[in-house]
């Protein structure tokens, strides 16, 4: 029998050791290793960006305009009665009293945000240092005695680490984990004064994970905390800021025209005796100085900026477009050379990443701040208007997420009432694609014919026309 003779290369190319490769690292590590040891210098960095880079700032600003919006995320009842249709009346009660606390001065215990804001800081907080932290404050002092306390991420002390040996638990970076590593406590700091600053300190208050929405987008298996979503691109950011400063002094060098007064070998050695010091002169715009005898001047031009600048910028903001999962016209704000089906591929699969983060938005915040929220306002006597049949009614709810404009609005109508002719797609799923919900938009419509028909006008070719009758009673008149 022949043996088969497997060649001695390797499968994987990229297991290869090599000179090429040597800094390459050949063994891993658990997440929460490189989390613990590099979080906080990530997180400062992030910080110090989002201050003075203006792409960080202006990513920033994309997270929290898409994904929350200008209105916030909005709750929207879907309580239904028995027979299936929706109990309209139950509905109106859930979001009146949801409106109601979701009030400035209500649902945040500093009484100086709004539900709306709170989602649009929560969304930036966890964006530019990978978590956002809320304390649920109940029997608070407001109407529901229902509030959130925002937590610096910085006040999860990173550095409170405890092995889960003779009957201790385990606490990773802050969060103490039962043997299913769900989250059982929080070991929060107090807040820093103004002297001090972060520090890690033996003090930490215990607080139950009930009481604790931790916000982070999760990307590895066993990850305890979260970090900056601009991590990979930072560094590249850094560097394309440095340069971006060194070509702004090379280009005030170069526009200043500098040079030399170089003295000329046929001047006599009685004037070189004379002229022992550096010359300078202060030439004003539009003034020419009369050189001295026997003097030559030398021009120095650095040529900058270089032809090559706005072509290396480019690159490299390609490149942190890629790292945000953002297109590099959004990110540089350079519409120049797009095109229609360019512009609307880009958008489209900009807008597959934000409804993506919005539907973790969703589930990891609003979600379960709702759940709190029903069960305290239960407990205290708040909705008592609800019959026990009907809590779990009660409960149903959905989220709308902003949603956006067409790029095209006549071809994607057109588009989208061919659609709805062959039954490929809904009239319903169209209005909640423009973020709205379709019952407020029958209602809506149900409004505006009644109220139009009680003016007397009528809807033809999608335009009010007067009544006829009515126009001639007029003229008589």
């Amino acid at each position: 029998m022949s043996k088969i003779i497997m060649p001695a290369v390797r499968q994987w190319q990229t297991a290869e050791t090599s000179r090429f490769l040597e800094n390459w690292p050949t063994s891993g590590r658990p997440p929460d290793i490189d989390i613990r040891y590099g979080l906080r210098t990530l997180r400062a960095r992030a910080r110090l960006d989002a201050q003075n880079v203006d792409h960080v700032r202006g990513f920033l600003n994309m997270v929290v305009a898409n994904v929350v919006g200008r209105n916030g995320v909005v709750l929207q009842s879907k309580s239904r009665m028995t027979n299936g249709k929706a109990d309209k009346k139950l509905q109106a009660l859930v979001e009146e009293h949801w409106d109601n606390w979701s009030r400035r001065g209500v649902c945040d215990v500093t009484g100086q945000f709004s539900w709306s804001m709170l989602q649009r800081q929560a969304i930036r907080t966890a964006a530019r240092d990978g978590e956002a932290i809320y304390r649920v404050a109940t029997g608070f002092d407001n109407p529901y005695a229902f509030a959130l306390q925002e937590i610096d991420p910085e006040c999860l002390d990173i550095n409170f680490n405890q092995s889960r040996d003779r009957g201790r638990p385990e606490i990773r970076m802050g969060v103490e984990f039962d043997q299913w590593r769900r989250p059982v406590a929080y070991y929060l700091t107090e807040e820093p004064s103004l002297n001090s600053g972060y520090a890690s300190t033996s003090r930490h208050e215990r607080v139950p994970a009930s009481e604790i929405i931790h916000l982070f987008l999760p990307e590895w298996t066993w990850q305890s905390r979260g970090v900056p979503w601009a991590s990979t691109s930072l560094s590249r950011l850094h560097v394309l800021s440095s340069y971006e400063d060194a070509e702004v002094a090379a280009a005030s060098v170069s526009a200043r025209k500098l040079g030399f007064y170089k003295t000329s070998p046929e001047a006599p050695p009685e004037y070189l005796d004379q002229v022992n010091e550096p010359r300078s002169v202060d030439i004003g715009v539009g003034e020419f100085e009369q050189l001295p005898p026997y003097t030559e001047f030398q021009g120095w031009d650095p040529q900058h900026p270089s032809t090559a600048y706005g072509d290396f910028v480019k690159a490299c903001l390609r490149s942190v477009a890629t790292g945000l999962g953002i297109s590099y016209n959004t990110l540089a704000n350079d519409l120049e050379n797009v095109n229609y089906s360019s512009l609307r591929q880009g958008a489209l699969q900009e807008r597959d990443l934000w409804m993506t983060t919005q539907d973790w938005f969703v589930e990891c915040f609003c979600q379960p701040i709702f759940d709190k929220w029903i069960e305290q306002s239960l407990a205290n006597g708040i909705l008592d208007a609800i019959p026990g049949r009907k809590i779990a009614e009660a409960r149903r709810v959905g989220w709308q997420p902003r949603r956006w404009q067409w790029v095209d609005p006549l071809k994607d109508m057109e588009a989208n009432t061919a659609a709805v002719d062959l039954r490929t797609r809904s009239i319903s799923d169209i209005i909640r694609e423009q973020g709205r919900d379709p019952q407020d938009v029958w209602d809506e419509l149900a409004n505006d014919m009644e109220t139009l028909k009680k003016l007397g006008l009528e809807i033809t070719n999608n335009q009010p026309q007067g009544n006829a009758n009515a126009a001639s009673t007029d003229q008589t008149n």
